[in-house]
């Protein structure tokens, strides 16, 4: 909503003074948990020049309802800077965690089961995009590689993918959340992982899901979702057994339709981009899945997992202080300080707001709250196996499906057209552009 007369004079220099503190403040308390001295001078001139958002978002606050204008720029800025800055060779692409894994899977069209479809799709246009001889003649050397190829994607997937949500879903807080997390504004500058190549995708089906009843859909969309997911990214497994259960649960006549259409679904992608087919691509896909201390590169993990055949940790070390100090570090530069007490502040008006939830009784809050749980053992009982700084992105999907949870309880208490939704888009800015800054260029997050 536009911003009152009698606030535009001040409202501007508020919410500089907000984003300013919050920055430094974060910037501090990153530097000393990091330990250390370190160079500042590029996160500050990041800090600095990101001072822009705020003035852009009050001037468009002041001339029209859509706030959400300010991030659609911010991100389509970003997206051509970082393709300019790699383009010239100012920007050398970063990979992280398994991004040379990445890189080598699309230069040798090797299809990684856990990252089927992503992997699929980006490995087709690298051979028939990048090495196209007409294209392939004009590109720099520095983006000629398939290392250049890929940071080249992940910056245009996350940049198209943001600017679309935020132009589907405008003043929504369910994007804005997502998208001013730390991890998310990383993917948008040249990261090389596969976690950029899904996470917009993974939010357009939080979206999708959560939009209307589950009682309104197709049982036949529901089921392609249910096949669909597991293609995308392996994490997702556990989401679709959870659309199954619900399913069972809420629509009992429609599970065999359900089933079928996801059967069918799974079955025909994986035809498609698997060389064997169904048949090769299952015992394929648990071999990926690095069960028990298999891939265990983090000393310290080793000997925690609860058996050879999970993925899980043992509940004593899950929730012993010593992998709980782990955990906070990974939320604090992956997800921002802010969001645990935005997604602790959604969850406390969904379960004390009485009327809230007889208005959104249609099943939603309880498929929302079996998400959410599952989210959580994920996050506390899988472990990061690089460790808490090498997979410091690892849990970017619950970050966001968070995120998204906190915005949609926030939209729905009509959070977005208050007064005093500047400053806190502002402050969250701020926290974010800190963090994603010292990872992008000091890379502070080093643990033992």
């Amino acid at each position: 909503m536009p911003l009152p007369t009698r606030s535009q004079n001040t409202s501007l220099t508020v919410g500089l003074g907000v984003y300013g503190v919050a920055s430094m403040a974060t910037l501090w308390a990153a530097r000393s948990l990091a330990g250390g001295s370190h160079e500042l001078r590029r996160p500050l001139i990041a800090i600095g020049v990101s001072a822009l958002l705020p003035i852009i978002l009050h001037w468009t606050m002041r001339r029209t309802a859509t706030w959400s204008r300010a991030f659609e720029v911010l991100f389509l800025v970003v997206m051509v800077l970082a393709i300019v800055r790699l383009w010239r060779g100012a920007l050398e692409p970063f990979p992280y965690g398994d991004g040379l894994n990445l890189r080598d899977f699309i230069r040798d069209h090797f299809v990684f089961a856990v990252w089927l479809l992503g992997l699929v799709v980006a490995s087709w246009l690298y051979a028939g995009i990048w090495q196209f001889p007409p294209i392939a003649a004009i590109l720099p050397a520095t983006l000629a590689t398939p290392l250049g190829f890929t940071a080249v994607l992940c910056t245009v997937v996350m940049g198209v993918g943001s600017l679309a949500l935020l132009r589907s879903r405008p003043n929504s807080l369910a994007v804005v959340l997502p998208a001013l997390t730390p991890v998310w504004i990383l993917f948008s500058i040249g990261y090389v992982e596969y976690y950029p190549l899904m996470i917009g995708g993974w939010l357009a089906i939080l979206f999708w899901i959560f939009d209307r009843p589950m009682s309104d859909r197709s049982p036949w969309a529901i089921g392609v979702l249910v096949g669909f997911l597991p293609t995308l990214y392996v994490t997702f497994v556990p989401v679709s057994a959870i659309l199954i259960v619900f399913v069972l649960v809420t629509r009992p006549a429609d599970a065999l339709r359900v089933l079928g259409a996801a059967l069918a679904t799974f079955a025909l992608i994986v035809t498609a981009c698997y060389p064997g087919g169904v048949q090769a691509f299952i015992p394929m896909f648990f071999r990926h899945m690095d069960l028990g201390d298999t891939n265990m590169l983090f000393p310290r993990y080793r000997g925690r997992m609860a058996g050879p055949n999970t993925i899980f940790f043992t509940a004593g070390y899950a929730l012993s202080l010593e992998h709980i100090k782990d955990l906070l570090f990974m939320v604090f530069w992956g997800a921002g300080w802010p969001l645990p007490w935005l997604v602790a502040s959604a969850a406390w008006i969904a379960a004390k707001r009485r009327d809230w939830r007889e208005r959104h009784g249609d099943h939603r809050l309880l498929l929302g709250g079996m998400l959410v749980i599952w989210l959580l053992i994920n996050l506390t009982f899988v472990p990061a196996k690089m460790g808490p700084a090498k997979d410091v992105d690892l849990y970017c999907p619950i970050y966001v499906a968070l995120a998204f949870m906190a915005g949609r309880v926030f939209d729905a208490l009509g959070v977005s057209n208050r007064p005093g939704i500047y400053p806190f888009l502002c402050a969250l800015t701020g926290t974010a552009v800190a963090t994603a800054s010292l990872m992008a260029w000091v890379w502070l997050i080093r643990r033992p």
